[in-house]
């Protein structure tokens, strides 16, 4: 009988999984290891403090010991130069046997739904929303942080308890291929492909190259199961052939009316036509980008067998994540005003959407600091210069650049800009020159030109 033992994780504040020597044993199918009892997995010897089991992946096996003694209670290698007496499992391949452990575990637990959810942007939102909104009713696991990896997945297995009604996991991919391995190593019952961008497109060379990696979910996904998907893309029907030939149902989403999950009207109130009816419901953001996200949401509710109309009512207080479109408001230097703090990625489709909610804000005056947005390859140009243009056509007066010189002339498009090659202190200040009360100004870009800075800056000098 499978035994489960149980402790509160105060980081995850939820129940999570005791890993222990059955479980190892059973899940590897390998005679007598270790004794042992962890709180949870780590493959980061950095990240340890205490009570984990440490699984060494690759350059890991040059950290056991510092895992070792920072607290971990074993170690699993496939270096035989690693080992540990007391202390050391030794298999043939650790990324193996962390995949062989995370299953074993899910496969325990009885879970009535899973959701894979990939796509350019959009994925934690819709990850987090769906988990939200069904946790008034049920047990759901979102996965955790950015574990949207082959390495995190199987952690994130790992933390999935008996008490569970579904699961929601992030399938991320930076190089082709990673879809597809993460979708049928979940093998979900539904799919949702958010949408299909040019995020990353400098890595998988053009459009249709990152259509065929977010589409690849539909090869993993179970017999006879659904894929939500953005009816209005280009690729919708390649997306509709490839669903045809796996035999995987399909719920379009969209804003036309030949969608499924049709969007007729949207502001901070949704009209949402679907098959059998038409749903409205109340959002606390405004945007038609979060309009869409909460009809995925809601066609993944229907997709699940539950009725959307019973979980209507907690859409209206689904918030956002810090660095993704959080309105933080600010008292600093005797003037009040609002930052939108969108810092935490970017893309052309992302930064444009970004700008469109900004054009609706009330807000007399409007500040805007755009960061360059990377991997974009031979397109970066390109799309730079794509911005500048939409930043052109808006009433904005003040608006400033952060990125490489090289950018500048793409940037210098926009009149009035000011460009600067890193968010510093001289560039912050140059920001809060133009800050005025009741303004509001919108971070957008991406996570490595650290536009959140100007958070933190402000924060600081507040105290």
């Amino acid at each position: 009988m499978h035994v489960v033992y149980c402790v509160v994780d105060h980081d995850f504040k939820m129940l999570v999984m005791r890993i222990t020597d059955d479980i190892v044993r059973a899940s590897l199918q390998i005679g007598s290891v270790v004794s042992f009892k962890a709180d949870r997995i780590s493959i980061d010897s950095r990240n340890i403090s205490g009570g984990e089991l440490f699984i060494a992946i690759k350059n890991g096996n040059n950290f056991v010991n510092d895992a070792i003694n920072r607290g971990a209670v074993a170690a699993i290698v496939d270096n035989p130069n690693s080992q540990i007496s007391g202390k050391t499992i030794l298999v043939n391949d650790s990324l193996a046997a962390l995949k062989s452990i995370g299953r074993y575990i899910k496969n325990c637990v009885s879970l009535k739904k899973t959701v894979g959810i990939t796509g350019s942007v959009g994925k934690t939102t819709t990850r987090l929303w769906l988990s939200t909104i069904l946790n008034h009713q049920f047990n759901s696991f979102a996965g955790i942080k950015n574990y949207n990896t082959i390495y995190g997945m199987p952690i994130c297995f790992s933390m999935l308890e008996d008490n569970v009604d579904f699961g929601i996991f992030e399938l991320g991919s930076s190089s082709p291929g990673e879809v597809s391995e993460l979708a049928h190593y979940l093998n979900p019952d539904i799919g949702i492909i958010t949408n299909i961008y040019e995020s990353h497109i400098g890595k998988f060379g053009d459009h249709v190259t990152i259509a065929k990696e977010k589409m690849s979910i539909i090869g993993g996904i179970r017999d006879g199961g659904i894929l939500i998907y953005d009816g209005d893309s280009k690729f919708s029907q390649n997306i509709l052939d490839m669903t045809k030939r796996c035999g995987i149902r399909t719920i379009s989403v969209g804003f036309g009316a030949h969608c499924d999950f049709s969007i007729l009207k949207y502001d901070k109130r949704v009209l949402l036509k679907t098959p059998k009816e038409s749903l409205t419901y109340n959002l606390s953001l405004n945007g038609k980008h979060y309009a869409y996200i909460s009809a995925c949401i809601v066609a993944a509710i229907h997709a699940i067998g539950l009725h959307p109309r019973k979980f209507l009512q907690y859409f209206e207080k689904l918030q956002l994540l810090n660095g993704r479109g959080v309105v933080r408001n600010f008292s600093f230097r005797n003037k009040t005003f609002s930052v939108v703090d969108d810092s935490y990625n970017a893309s052309p489709t992302s930064v444009i959407a970004a700008l469109d909610i900004l054009s609706s804000m009330p807000h007399k005056l409007k500040v805007v600091v755009i960061g360059e947005m990377k991997e974009l390859g031979a397109y970066t140009t390109y799309y730079h210069e794509l911005i500048a243009t939409k930043l052109s056509s808006l009433n904005i007066e003040h608006i400033f650049f952060v990125g490489d010189v090289q950018l500048w002339e793409a940037m210098n498009k926009v009149k009035n800009i000011i460009c600067f090659e890193k968010l510093d202190i001289f560039a912050m200040e140059k920001v809060l020159e133009i800050v005025q009360n009741g303004c509001i100004v919108l971070l957008k870009g991406s996570r490595s030109v650290e536009l959140d800075k100007f958070i933190e800056y402000v924060q600081c000098s507040t105290v």
